[in-house]
């Protein structure tokens, strides 16, 4: 699989369609697309659709490679787009979270998206990042709203967000013995 995505990196615009269907031939064949792949040296290092996301052009294929998975996978390849630092990944992930059916976005995987888009932003990027989520009908755990609430930034954006949060949670649910 890693040099079919090689293949599609290199490709041109007329022979990227070509390297796209050996990546969907792959997959129909059984290749798992919520398995990271493996290095020696770094350990995991991502997903396919993750490296497929990293090619410039290709998020209507992730999109497509996603609805492809299993729905039960489908938070797995979301949550490690999310994790991927090169730039555009949150925006493929949240484009893939439509893929996912309503029942699997309230899975712990799924639900980890609200801390992932504390850590992985600036704080004024927050808002922007977790509306998507709260517009797939989703909703942080206490300790993920408590972490994004001291993360908002100071402003009306910020205390838009804070309400949406606020409104999502039991406010007196006990927060994880990790957060205090």
């Amino acid at each position: 699989m890693m040099q079919a995505i090689k293949v599609l990196e290199r490709a041109t615009p007329e022979t990227k369609e070509r390297a796209r269907e050996i990546v969907r031939i792959l997959v129909s064949a059984g290749t798992r697309l919520d398995v990271a792949f493996q290095s020696v040296l770094a350990g995991s290092i991502g997903t396919p659709v993750t490296w497929i996301s990293r090619v410039a052009g290709e998020r209507e294929f992730v999109i497509e490679l996603t609805m492809q998975a299993p729905a039960e996978q489908r938070c797995a390849i979301v949550a490690d787009l999310t994790n991927d630092s090169n730039k555009g990944q949150w925006e493929s992930a949240m484009a893939s979270l439509a893929t996912i059916p309503v029942r699997e976005r309230l899975s712990p995987e799924c639900q980890d998206l609200f801390r992932m888009a504390g850590r992985l932003v600036e704080t004024d990027r927050i808002p922007e990042r977790v509306e998507p989520l709260f517009a797939a009908g989703m909703s942080p755990t206490p300790g993920d709203a408590a972490r994004l609430l001291t993360y908002l930034p100071a402003s009306p954006e910020g205390r838009r967000t804070a309400a949406r949060i606020l409104g999502s949670v039991d406010l007196d649910a006990p927060l994880p013995d990790d957060f205090l």
